[in-house]
């Protein structure tokens, strides 16, 4: 998006935070980003989630991730591994410029058939398994080194595209999901799998969230909804987002006023009502701890 020479990204997710942007074609389902936070809408690559395979590089700065609620450091020149169907969202450490390597990719470019030997033997078992979540490429392990080694020749062919380069590509996979699953064996066959009642709980909670915004939420109406008290819904919550649900809300009203602002029909009281805080210098304060400027400001630089 770029208006008047401002220019922000923005991660387009569903009312689960289902990522709705397509990785790659049906063809070739994969996608490689270079991502410089700055330039998202809220300086760091929103909580969502996909059905896909992600691989990232840090290439500048220090980078945290948060995947199911777990937070991992990760400095330049080295990598995150993210499972299929978690959620997770990566921020800069303090202020620090962060730059990615991100390649997103569906299993189904690695094991071909569904139900083949790679799917029910190899990749289907590592997507099960709730400690491999998140799994960390450190560039002084030899095992994850030849990972991020072939991340970067993934990047190379991507950009270059000799021909056959799918074929190239595919295999370079491959080969670094070898090394992750092979180096993984003992917890993939000893592991715990994936609470998926939780995710449906998530589920609950967002929707209700993303429709009741711009009005009062209590906890005691969110527990409610999942049956749970209401500090299993706040630790569930947390676990699977990286945030509580006060700063999840918080967050959400200034990205929804931030839309409203750039229609640029309503002045900064009018979108602070209209989102659901209680006075505009509420909204003033929210605003700036995410985008680093009063909404005042960010209209200015959209004219």
């Amino acid at each position: 998006m770029s208006q008047g020479g401002f220019s922000v990204r923005i991660i387009e997710v569903d009312g689960d935070l289902k990522e709705l942007c397509e990785h790659g074609t049906v063809h070739f389902p994969l996608l490689v980003n270079h991502d410089d936070l700055n330039t998202f809408q809220e300086k760091h690559i929103i909580c969502h989630w996909h059905d896909d395979l992600e691989l990232s590089i840090v290439r500048q700065g220090t980078a945290v991730y948060q995947i199911s609620g777990l937070p991992y450091e990760i400095s330049e020149g080295n990598g995150m591994v993210i499972n299929a169907g978690i959620p997770h969202m990566i921020a800069p450490k303090r202020d620090s410029r962060v730059e990615l390597l991100r390649i997103v990719v569906h299993p189904e470019l690695l094991y071909g058939n569904p139900g083949s030997d790679v799917d029910s033997l190899c990749l289907r078992p590592f997507m099960r398994v709730k400690e491999l979540a998140g799994v960390t490429l450190n560039q002084y392990v030899p095992w994850q080194a030849r990972v991020l080694k072939a991340l970067y020749e993934v990047d190379f062919y991507n950009k270059e595209r000799p021909f056959g380069f799918q074929l190239k590509i595919k295999g370079l996979l491959c080969e670094a999901f070898y090394e992750i699953i092979s180096s993984q064996e003992d917890i993939i066959k000893n592991g715990q799998p994936f609470n998926r009642t939780d995710l449906r709980r998530l589920k609950v909670l967002l929707d209700y969230i993303h429709l009741h915004y711009n009005q009062v939420i209590s906890l005691k109406e969110l527990a409610g909804l999942i049956y749970l008290t209401r500090e299993s819904c706040c630790r569930l919550f947390k676990q699977l987002t990286g945030k509580t649900i006060g700063r999840y809300i918080c967050d959400y009203r200034v990205a929804q006023g931030i839309r409203l602002l750039q229609e640029e029909r309503y002045s900064v009281t009018q979108v602070a009502s209209m989102v659901g805080f209680s006075s505009s210098s509420r909204f003033a304060q929210a605003f700036r701890d995410v985008m680093d400027c009063s909404p005042s400001e960010y209209l200015h630089k959209l004219s």
